[in-house]
C-alpha cells in the first residue's frame, strides 16, 4: 500500500506531527487499558483516581515523546 499525505508549511503542523505520531497515540491508549486491566485484575476493590490516571496518560505522553 502505498499513501501520500501533503501539509501546506507551518500552518498545517499540528496536523502533520499527528498523522506522523499515531502510532504513539496508539501504544499510550494500549498502555492506559493495560494499566486499568492489571489494577482491575489484581486489587480488589480498590478503584483508580481520576488524578492517578492523569499523571498516568501524562508520563505515558512524555514517555512517547507526544503532546496531548
Amino acid at each position: 500500500m502505498k499513501v501520500i499525505l501533503e501539509f501546506d508549511g507551518v500552518e498545517e503542523q499540528e496536523q502533520y506531527n499527528n498523522a506522523l505520531n499515531g502510532w504513539r497515540y496508539r501504544a499510550i491508549i494500549y498502555d492506559i487499558t493495560q494499566m486499568i486491566r492489571s489494577k482491575d485484575k489484581y486489587m480488589d476493590e480498590e478503584s483508580i483516581s481520576l488524578d492517578e490516571l492523569r499523571l498516568f496518560i501524562a508520563d505515558k505522553a512524555n514517555e512517547y515523546e507526544v503532546s496531548i
